[in-house]
């Protein structure tokens, strides 16, 4: 039998603790952030080593699973009969993807998961974000005011150091 290693991780309700955006409010007042979320977000991970008797039709199962569940392979390797698989999938079907493989194994070697509660460091990020934007507003009120062409540059290049942090921030 053939050694494969599977690795998935699942993004649990990253979003589903969360009020829609336009759900209690119009539109423009509405907003998903730290006031809205209700319940914790949390990562959830699982790595099995299994013995399978295909490996390669094992892993070709798996990533139909994991494509059918709206997940993805994030890397795959085959190397010396040993498979390695990395998908993320989505938290509500990370136990079902984790049983099929279970049922494909002859032997199962390790199996381990865990969860980690991101809810803070969600928190963080939205908080930022929004600090961003009110800055970027700021600057953009002020240089819709202003006539100097070097504090217009000025500006200019404080409001694109804004957007390039609000999207690595997004």
């Amino acid at each position: 039998m053939n050694k494969v290693s599977l690795s998935l991780l699942a993004a649990s309700v990253l979003f589903g603790g969360c009020v829609a955006p336009g759900a209690l409010a119009p539109a423009s007042t509405a907003t998903v952030g730290p006031s809205s979320l209700h319940r914790g977000m949390v990562i959830r991970s699982s790595t099995m080593d299994l013995l399978v008797e295909d490996p390669v039709g094992a892993m070709g199962e798996l990533e139909r699973l994991i494509h059918n569940a709206g997940g993805f392979v994030s890397w795959s390797s085959a190397e010396s009969g040993y498979i390695n698989l990395n998908a993320v999938v989505p938290s509500d079907s990370l136990t079902d993807i984790r049983l099929a493989a279970l049922a494909m194994a002859g032997e199962v070697l390790s199996d381990s998961s865990y969860n980690e509660d991101v809810t803070k460091e969600y928190e963080e990020l939205v908080g930022r974000l929004s600090q961003l934007e009110q800055a970027e507003k700021e600057i953009q009120t002020i240089l819709a005011s202003t006539t100097e062409p070097q504090r217009i540059s000025s500006l200019q290049v404080v409001l694109d150091l804004l957007s390039q942090e609000m999207r690595r921030s997004s």
